[in-house]
């Protein structure tokens, strides 16, 4: 019986992690007069060194990323871009993103792996309310 209990506490929490709450934010990033879609889901509640959700970028990139939550400030929130980037994703793998509160959503930069500034690429997003 205490064997069961065990499991049966471990299948609960195993269940409540994978549906830990995303906040979901959409926008459009210009890559030279080209519109990519971007969709940024992202766990409020991460802690640092912890999976944060991840980004991803529609037609014409069709790549993305998993985001761990690497540094919070008052002004700005960073995060590593973890796993491979395939196409124009490739440029960031290893990579940063930084997002800071803005009036309409979220300002987010993506930065290579030497996290150089100013960013590669800037986009505003704004939460979808789901």
């Amino acid at each position: 019986m205490r064997l069961m209990t065990s499991r049966l506490i471990g299948v609960i929490a195993l269940a409540t992690l994978g549906s830990a709450s995303a906040d979901t934010f959409q926008g459009i990033l210009d890559d030279q007069g080209r519109p990519v879609p971007v969709i940024f889901d992202l766990r409020p509640d991460a802690t640092l060194g912890a999976s944060a959700g991840h980004i991803r970028f529609g037609g014409p990139w069709a790549c993305g990323f998993d985001v761990e939550l690497a540094q919070v400030t008052a002004q700005q929130r960073s995060y590593f871009l973890k796993g491979a980037g395939a196409g124009r994703c490739t440029v960031l793998t290893s990579g940063y993103l930084h997002s800071q509160p803005s009036d309409d959503g979220l300002a987010i930069g993506l930065s290579d792996r030497g996290n150089r500034s100013p960013a590669l690429y800037r986009v505003l997003v704004r939460a979808t309310g789901s």
